[in-house]
């Protein structure tokens, strides 16, 4: 953690709480994740997919583990950092609403794989998963879509519900739709490069991907 002195506390203070928001994220989400990877893997002896690479590009999903320090500074933006702080802020409010933050994530052993996810919060009787997006503009995405409704398979609830928080208004949208076990392997073994047109453009491995062109940048 950065030491800062009583004379230069008001000129780094954002750049301290930026640097611990980041790295709280990828303790979380990376090295964690990471570390039940290797441990379901152990358990199980079958590759694990987890539900935000199912439906992400296959490349991209080969990129984060080879350059791990693009990956990691991918945590290291305004973007990230606000979502992180509203979903952090969001948990004492969710409890009076009746969730909580799953303590496991859902696992769904198939013949060759194992598909592991984690909403944001879980009602208590585990029937109402909660997704928590961060966004410029308060309108669901098809790939938070899709990753909703393999949660809802994996975890075996009745409905799911994402909420997004904007500078132009908070909105929720209701998933309903559980994602057939065949759909879920046929994504993970998906060549699409990207899943979506828009990947690219957002991408953090752009510039080392062999697939970008910048046609796809649009």
């Amino acid at each position: 953690m950065i030491k800062l002195s009583s004379s230069s506390v008001g000129s780094f203070l954002g750049v301290e709480l930026a640097t611990v928001v980041a790295r709280e994220m990828i303790a979380r989400y990376k090295i964690q994740r990471e570390q039940t990877r290797r441990e379901l893997e152990e358990r199980y002896k079958k590759p694990v997919f987890f539900a935000h690479e199912i439906v992400s590009c296959r490349l991209k999903r080969q990129l984060s583990k080879t350059l791990t320090e693009v990956d990691l500074s991918s945590s290291f933006t305004p973007r990230m950092i606000l979502g992180e702080i509203i979903e952090y802020g969001l948990g004492q409010f969710m409890e009076r609403l009746g969730f909580t933050k799953p303590e496991n994530p859902c696992i769904l052993e198939l013949d060759d794989m194992v598909v592991a996810g984690s909403p944001d919060y879980i009602s208590r009787d585990g029937m109402i998963l909660i997704d928590v997006k961060y966004s410029k503009e308060p309108v669901h995405r098809d790939h938070h879509v899709a990753r909703m409704e393999i949660y809802l398979t994996i975890c075996n609830a009745e409905k799911g519900v994402l909420v997004y928080f904007s500078p132009s208004g908070i909105k929720s949208y209701e998933v309903s739709n559980k994602m057939e076990v065949q759909r879920i392997k046929y994504l993970a073994s998906s060549s699409n490069i990207p899943q979506y047109p828009w990947e690219c453009r957002l991408c953090a491995f752009k510039d080392f991907c062999p697939a970008f062109r910048g046609e796809r940048s649009g």
